[in-house]
């Protein structure tokens, strides 16, 4: 092999050397193992080419020792030998490599891009003169636009690519290079080979013969854009023409409306188009209305009021839904307007008959429950009457056969006590029921109150103010004077009672009130009611125990009976009317009696008339229990009257229908299991049409007013009885019918006097 001795060097190799190769000597050195790899595969391989071929050759090489640098080595052919000249071009082979890595992220980069990216390049003139570009690089994205490979389109020109384009694109990519300003355009549409679309066209010029041009693909955009603009031309063409009124917003603004709005609001679109949405939403129902704003990615829906222009509100439902994608700020907020008016006052309507059914459902149920205490209170009364007329009668005939100075007539006086309180009790019961028998008559309830109240204060020891407020116009009912007159007095004994007895206070009026027929939450129809008021300050009632203060035997005072407001319920039942309560813990309490307004007469007291018998009459008594019957027939035996008896209703007709002619009055019960008192009375009008009839009884099925003026009965006496009350009703009988009596008559009743109560009004 060749080998090569350095034989003769420069200065500047000397200090080259020195510095970069310490320690070794120059002059008779062997490059041999320097030389081998930077100078080719076998270091002496390109010396001894330079020397066989007389050829100069030029290397860039590295050298082991000093890695970092490079340096471009020129062989010269010198005789046998050859000349080696090394300079230090580091610097430039670091940029070399640079701009490699540089090129390379250019490519990865362009190759990615979905948009096509081009450079070109002015090329030589053509033969007209005119300057050509040509494609010096084409990305993957720009190559499957135009439909081929990179490396079929680089290095042809650009009317070769687009054969169909004119000179415009061109001279502007001409023009840009020459000013060095970037260039953009669009191209609305080009059809040419493969290439089909729309194209936003970005130029920018590297230096004045090359430029990039990238090509951004807007066909899909501008398509998008003209369907929207189409689908907003049909959207307003709908809302147009829609029943529902749509609003158009952006950050709660209205921005558009369709002119149905005029027709659910009453505001023209001009006056409602650039004005806060919420000016027209109610200000309750505004928090509602603003979270539409704020749930804009889904359909959001409320019901809130919105503002009429005559001033009033309207329900609508709102709808709303961003028109836009993903709910961008950018987008309006698009409202449909659905007007719910009639829904919202159906529902109400809707409701309110629901209240009212549940109301009405309450009160049947209540009447079903008084109802069936009433029946078991009124059985019990019945049964407990007819004892007690035996315990009574017989007490007070006994009485009567004693003289006065027997020592068991003490005993008897406090049976007969005991007796007239039991039935007291009954007779509570009784007016609880509201079958009581009554006498009815037109009274005037201003001076029934007041004399009811006078009465009050008399009667009890806690020192309480009673105020009492009068209509001014008269207030008069048709009622039992004495039943109207215990409700008003177990009224002011409640309300005396609640108050405190320092700074207690009760106020007592009366009213007219006319109550409309769908008004009353009472029961009641229609019509004028007279009201009596009492209200107190008092200790209020308790919720829980408002729906059972009209129950008989409740009650939440010690040693009280429960009976107070449960004959004050009774009795206002039998005259039609009804209890209203309103009451709150603590603040007392208020109690309105409302009774049907009779415009009929009030009651003139008539002049008393003398009556005197002129033989002795003959009583038929009719009654199923056998005390009874035996206890009224030695009453009236002893009164001086004869005594016919029947136990059964059948019998008595036909004991009636044979002797009718000697029989003067009958005594008549009307609860017998066989034929009833209603239907025997029928069977004897028929007979004697003016036969006196006296009723007795505990309780009447019926009204017992009606009943008397259908069947006509003369009068009627409640059970239990004193032995002086069924005579008297028996006397007044007989004087009010027209009955003539013999002159000559005798017998026990000859002789005395009898006053008949005035004529009772049946209506």
């Amino acid at each position: 092999l060749l080998d090569l001795v350095c034989t003769a060097v420069n200065d500047t190799a000397v200090a080259q050397f020195a510095r970069d190769f310490p320690g070794i000597e120059l002059l008779g050195l062997r490059f041999r193992s320097e030389l081998d790899g930077p100078l080719g595969d076998r270091g002496l391989v390109r010396p001894a080419r330079v020397i066989a071929t007389a050829t100069p050759e030029v290397v860039d090489a590295a050298f082991p020792s000093v890695p970092d640098r490079w340096f471009e080595v020129i062989l010269a052919p010198s005789g046998d030998g050859v000349v080696v000249m090394m300079r230090d071009v580091s610097q430039r082979h670091q940029a070399l490599l640079a701009l490699e890595a540089s090129e390379q992220r250019f490519r990865g980069t362009m190759e990615t891009l979905f948009d096509a990216v081009f450079i070109l390049e002015a090329a030589h003139d053509g033969a007209d003169g005119s300057t050509e570009l040509q494609f010096e690089y084409v990305n993957p994205a720009g190559a499957r636009l135009i439909g081929t490979t990179p490396d079929a389109i680089i290095g042809r020109t650009y009317h070769d690519v687009f054969p169909d384009s004119t000179t415009g694109a061109v001279r502007r990519y001409l023009e840009a290079m020459a000013t060095g300003q970037p260039l953009q355009f669009d191209v609305p549409w080009v059809e040419t080979g493969s290439l089909r679309g729309s194209f936003e066209i970005h130029a920018l010029p590297l230096d004045e013969r090359r430029l990039v041009v990238v090509a951004h693909d807007v066909t899909g955009r501008l398509q998008a854009q003209q369907e929207a603009r189409s689908s907003e031309r049909q959207f307003r063409m709908m809302a147009d023409h829609a029943g529902d009124v749509v609003i158009a917003l952006r950050q709660g603004v209205i921005e558009w409306a369709a002119p149905s709005v005029e027709r659910l609001m009453g505001w023209t679109v001009d006056e409602v188009v650039g004005r806060a949405s919420l000016d027209f939403v109610h200000p309750d129902d505004a928090p509602m209305a603003e979270a539409v704003r704020w749930h804009p990615a889904a359909a959001t829906k409320i019901r809130c009021r919105v503002a009429q222009r005559d001033g009033g509100w309207r329900w609508v439902d709102l709808v709303g839904r961003v028109a836009g994608p993903d709910g961008e700020p950018e987008h309006p907020l698009v409202l449909t307007v659905i007007d719910a008016q009639a829904e919202v006052e159906a529902r109400d309507a809707l409701q309110r008959a629901e209240e009212e059914r549940q109301r009405l459902q309450q009160h049947v149920e209540e009447s079903v429950r008084l109802e069936s205490l009433s029946q078991l209170a009124g059985g019990v009364a019945h049964d407990f009457n007819n004892l007690l007329v035996g315990i009574l009668g017989n007490a007070e005939l006994a009485l009567q056969d004693l003289p006065p100075d027997s020592s068991v007539r003490s005993r008897l006086v406090s049976i007969s006590n005991a007796a007239q309180r039991a039935a007291e009790l009954t007779r509570q019961l009784l007016d609880f029921t509201g079958r009581q028998p009554r006498d009815r008559m037109p009274l005037d309830i201003t001076s029934l109150v007041a004399d009811t109240v006078d009465l009050a204060r008399s009667m009890t020891t806690r020192d309480v103010p009673v105020t009492v407020h009068a209509s001014g116009s008269t207030a008069a009912v048709v009622g039992d004077r004495s039943q109207l007159q215990q409700v008003v007095m177990n009224l002011l004994v409640n309300a005396i009672d609640a108050v405190d007895p320092h700074t207690g206070r009760i106020d007592v009026s009366t009213r007219v009130r006319q109550l409309a027929d769908d008004s009353s939450t009472l029961g009641l129809p229609g019509g004028d009611y007279v009201v009596i008021s009492v209200s107190d300050n008092g200790r209020g009632i308790d919720p829980e125990h408002q729906r059972r203060i009209f129950d008989p035997f409740f009650t939440t005072r010690s040693g009280g009976r429960g009976l107070g407001l449960a004959v004050v319920g009774g009795i206002v039942r039998s005259h039609s009317g009804a209890v209203d309560v309103r009451s709150t813990p603590g603040a007392g309490a208020v109690f309105d009696v409302l009774l049907p307004a009779s415009a009929l007469p009030l009651e003139v007291p008539s002049t008393p008339m003398s009556f005197r018998l002129r033989r002795q009459p003959t009583v038929l008594v009719v009654d199923d229990d056998d005390e009874v019957r035996d206890v009224t027939g030695d009453i009236l035996r002893r009164a001086g009257f004869q005594v016919l008896s029947e136990s059964r209703g059948r019998d008595a007709i036909s004991t009636f229908a044979s002797r009718h002619a000697t029989i003067d009055a009958v005594v008549l019960d009307l609860m017998m299991p066989d034929v009833t008192g209603d239907e025997v009375m029928v069977v004897l009008r028929a007979v004697e049409p003016g036969i006196p009839i006296v009723v007795i009884s505990g309780y009447l099925d019926h009204d017992p007013l009606s009943e008397a003026a259908t069947m006509k009965c003369t009068d009627h006496v409640r059970k239990p009885f004193l032995p002086e009350d069924l005579v008297e009703a028996v006397r007044r009988s007989l004087h009010q019918t027209p009955f003539v009596f013999p002159d000559d008559a005798d017998g026990p009743g000859a002789g005395m006097l009898f006053e008949p109560r005035p004529p009772r009004l049946d209506g």
